[in-house]
C-alpha cells in the first residue's frame, strides 16, 4: 500500500515538472551562466531536448517503481498461496526465508 502512495506522489510531482518545464530549462541557463561566467543570454538551451530528457527520466523512474510493486505484490500473492495450502505451517521463520 505503502509503494502505491509512493508511486501516485511521483506521478504528481513528475506531472508538476511538466508543468514547469520552462522554469527548469529557465534555471538551467542561469546556473550553467553562473558556474561559466558567461552572460545567461548566451547559453542557449532548447527547451524540447530538456523538456524530452525530462519526460525520459520521469517515465523510466515511473516504470522501475511499478516494477518494484509489480514484484513485491507477486510475492505477497505467493506466499499467500503457499501458506493456504498449509506449506509454511509449522516451519520456523529462518526456513520460510530459505523456501524457494
Amino acid at each position: 500500500c505503502l509503494q502505491v502512495f509512493d508511486f501516485v506522489v511521483a506521478l504528481i510531482c513528475m506531472l508538476g515538472y511538466m508543468s514547469s518545464a520552462s522554469d527548469i530549462s529557465h534555471w538551467l541557463r542561469y546556473k550553467i551562466a553562473s558556474h561559466e561566467g558567461v552572460s545567461a543570454s548566451t547559453v542557449h538551451l532548447n527547451p524540447t531536448s530538456i523538456s524530452l530528457i525530462l519526460i525520459s527520466t520521469s517515465c523510466l523512474i515511473l516504470a522501475f517503481k511499478a516494477y518494484c510493486i509489480g514484484m513485491v505484490w507477486d510475492c505477497h500473492r505467493y506466499l499467500l498461496l503457499t501458506n493456504r495450502h498449509g506449506l509454511l505451517t509449522g516451519l520456523p521463520l529462518s526456513a520460510i526465508h530459505r523456501f524457494p
